[in-house]
């Protein structure tokens, strides 16, 4: 995994059938006690929502946990269920009213865009130039080398 930089505020996602009660702004307090599908620990978004919960001593009510943000989304536009996410992934469910999203408050949670691949293998030269690609446009201080992790 290598940190690109930070990315647009996290929200919660939520199932229109959800009340938050007119909310603009959702603390960690209140997002942990939502039903949440949330994804294992290799997913970034996911995984720093949780840090930030445990660090506050927050339980998290998970309803179930997947493998895949796209299976998130899916059981959230079907079931009164939560995740955490960017709103701009999920922009045309949000603008068709599939989908609510309330932001967390920034000072309490902030998202991070990371580019993310295997460690059992070694990259191919195309999959290389792609990394060093995002690196070079999204991370700060853009054009700095990027140390790619050698197997």
């Amino acid at each position: 995994r290598i940190r690109l930089g930070p990315t647009e505020p996290l929200c919660v996602i939520g199932n229109p059938a959800i009340s938050f009660g007119g909310r603009k702004d959702l603390g960690i307090e209140e997002t942990v006690a939502l039903p949440l599908v949330l994804g294992r620990q290799h997913l970034s978004i996911h995984q720093g929502f949780a840090d930030a919960a445990r660090e506050r001593g927050l339980r998290l009510k998970t309803v179930v946990e997947v493998g895949s943000l796209a299976l998130a989304i899916a059981m959230v536009r079907q079931a009164p269920l939560c995740t955490i996410l960017p709103p701009s992934s999920v922009r045309a469910d949000i603008e068709a009213g599939n989908l609510i999203a309330v932001p967390i408050r920034h000072e309490e949670l902030s998202g991070a865009l990371s580019v993310i691949f295997s460690a059992d293998r070694e990259l191919s030269e195309a999959e290389r130039i792609i990394v060093q690609e995002f690196v070079r446009v999204f991370r700060p201080g853009r054009g700095a080398a990027v140390e790619m992790p050698e197997d």
